[in-house]
C-alpha cells in the first residue's frame, strides 16, 4: 500500500490532490480540522482507501498524538507500506491586515498552522519512518509570497519563507542517507481557491492588494485546483524516479 498523507484536504488544492490520488493500492490520509466531503465516496468508487484524521493544526501540543494515530493506522492496515508521502498543504492567509493589528491569539494561530505545524509534523514523521526501507517523499506547498512581501500578509509571507528554508536544510540532512526522505518545495501558482476568494473580499484599507487579486480572477489568470493537483501528482511521480530533482530550489508547477 502506498500512503499519501495530505494536510488541509478539506478544500482547494489539498482536496483535489487527495481526490486524484484515490486509486487502487493508494491509502490517502487527510489531516484536517474539517471532514473532506465526498472523498470517502470517491474512494469507494475508485478502489482506493481514505481515512480522515480530525486535527486542528493550530493546536501544536496535539500533533505528537496525531502522528501516533497515523502510524497506528499504518500498522493496523495489515498490508506493508510500499512508499510514504507527506504533503504539507494546509495554510491560512487570513486575516489580511497589518502586523500591529493582529491580536496575540491571531499571531499564534497563524504561525502554528503555517509554519510550526509543518515543521513539527515533518520532524515527528521522519523520526517514525526512519527505519523503513521504502521510498519516502515530503512535499511542502509553498508560495511566491515567500519571496514577495505584501502589506497585510506579513505572517503568511514570513511563514512561507521559513518553510522554504526548512526544505533546503532538510534536503542537506537527508541527502546521502540510505532510504532518506526526498524533499521538495512546490509553488503551485495562483489558483481559484477559498483562500483567493478571501483575499478578493478583504477590505482595501487593511489589505491594499485586494484589487490585484480581483483583477487576477477577472483576467483569467487563476488555474483550477484540479488542473494543478494533476500536475503536482505527475511531478511527484517524476521526483520519485529522479530524486536528483531535490535541488534545493522551489519548483513551480
Amino acid at each position: 500500500m502506498h500512503y499519501y498523507i495530505v494536510t488541509g484536504a478539506s478544500s482547494g488544492l489539498g482536496k483535489e490532490t487527495a481526490r486524484l490520488l484515490l486509486r487502487p493500492e493508494h491509502h490517502v490520509v487527510s489531516i484536517s480540522r474539517r471532514e473532506p466531503i465526498g472523498l470517502m465516496a470517491q474512494a469507494n468508487q475508485t478502489g482506493g482507501r481514505f481515512t480522515w484524521l480530525e486535527q486542528d493544526l493550530s493546536n501544536i501540543g496535539e500533533l505528537p498524538g496525531c502522528v501516533d494515530r497515523l502510524m497506528q493506522l499504518v500498522a493496523a492496515s495489515g498490508t506493508p507500506a510500499l512508499s510514504m508521502h507527506l504533503i504539507h498543504n494546509a495554510a491560512a492567509a487570513a486575516p489580511f491586515k497589518a502586523l500591529d493589528h493582529h491580536s496575540p491569539e491571531e499571531i499564534s494561530a497563524s504561525l502554528n498552522v503555517n509554519v510550526h505545524a509543518p515543521v513539527l509534523l515533518s520532524s515527528l514523521w521522519i523520526q517514525r519512518i526512519r527505519s523503513l526501507h521504502i521510498p519516502k517523499q515530503l512535499i511542502v506547498i509553498t508560495s511566491a509570497s515567500a519571496d514577495y512581501p505584501m502589506a497585510g500578509m506579513s505572517l503568511y509571507c514570513s511563514a512561507k519563507a521559513g518553510l522554504n528554508m526548512m526544505v533546503r536544510c532538510l534536503q542537506l540532512e537527508q541527502r546521502g542517507l540510505p532510504y532518506g526522505v526526498h524533499i521538495a518545495a512546490v509553488d503551485p501558482g495562483m489558483m481559484d481557491t477559498p483562500m483567493q476568494a478571501a483575499a478578493r473580499e478583504a477590505h482595501e484599507l487593511s489589505f491594499p492588494a485586494t484589487a490585484f487579486f480581483r483583477q487576477s480572477r477577472e483576467s483569467g489568470q487563476l488555474r483550477t485546483p484540479e488542473s494543478v493537483a494533476q500536475r503536482l501528482i505527475e511531478w511527484m511521480s517524476d521526483l520519485a524516479v529522479k530524486p536528483e530533482a531535490d535541488s534545493g530550489t522551489v519548483h513551480r508547477l
